[in-house]
């Protein structure tokens, strides 16, 4: 038998869990500027990533691991979310989530984006085939 909480616990996580799935979705296919999009999914992350920390406390888990493995862990849930942080930009003027770094545009409205997931500059526009270094590289010799 269950404790008189448990239900109530496992209620809360599946709100929880479907609240998260709701907020990707819009965040994958909803239509709203690109800044408010990318504060949307910091907050999701770091509110998914307390989230997963704290089920794991309440469940023992770090209670039955060593100091060591707790770092480890910790670094390597750090490490995930800086990196999707990174790696998923917004398009400034629609809003799209792009996780292709090749892409130079936006699909949908054709803007240039971002550089990476960090910044709102706009990449540098691609070089011109005819000149590479883009007159950089001047002779010297007159």
């Amino acid at each position: 038998m269950a404790a008189p909480g448990a239900n109530q616990q496992w209620a809360l996580i599946a709100a929880s869990a479907s609240a998260c799935v709701a907020l990707l979705a819009w965040l994958w296919v909803g239509r709203a500027p690109g800044v408010r999009k990318r504060v949307v999914f910091r907050f999701a992350l770091v509110g998914l990533t307390a989230f997963l920390l704290w089920l794991g406390r309440s469940q023992g888990t770090f209670a039955q691991s060593t100091p060591a493995f707790t770092g480890v862990l910790g670094g390597i849930v750090l490490l995930v979310v800086i990196g999707n942080l990174y790696s998923v930009r917004f398009c400034t003027a629609c809003g799209r989530m792009h996780r292709n770094f090749k892409t130079l545009v936006c699909a949908r409205c054709a803007a240039v984006l971002p550089r990476h997931g960090f910044t709102d500059e706009p990449r540098r526009p691609p070089l011109d085939p005819l000149d590479p270094l883009g007159r950089r590289r001047q002779s010297r010799h007159p």
